[in-house]
């Protein structure tokens, strides 16, 4: 139902009659559409600068280097140069995903915890 409705939404649908934007609603809608291409635009000149691209590179092995540490000592140390690369690539105006490891290793649940919950 979801596809193939061109203009109309499933609210639209369901009261049955189509309800129009009136001219103000048209052109702020376009002006966020241009915000956002706008933004798309500087992010893309961004990741075109070499020193980005590399920082982008160390962000990414940083985070190799957290899935296969084991040691806290070192886990922590890889968070915060990831962090201050991170923070540097913001800067630039580019968005990096959030890493997945955190500092402190994760605590094994019991088994009894594991039956309890299924």
């Amino acid at each position: 139902m979801g596809k193939g409705l061109g203009m109309r939404t499933q609210q639209q649908l369901v009261e049955g009659r189509p309800t129009y934007r009136t001219p103000e609603q048209q052109v702020a809608d376009l002006q966020a559409k241009i915000a956002s291409i706008e933004v798309r635009t500087k992010r893309r000149e961004a990741r075109a600068n070499p020193a980005v691209k590399q920082a982008i590179v160390a962000v990414r092995a940083i985070d190799r280097g957290l899935a296969g540490a084991s040691d806290t000592t070192m886990k922590g140390a890889l968070l915060e140069a990831r962090t201050t690369l991170a923070a540097c690539v913001a800067v630039a105006g580019v968005t990096l995903a959030p890493t997945t490891v955190s500092a402190a290793p994760r605590k094994r649940r019991v088994r009894s915890e594991q039956v309890e919950e299924a």
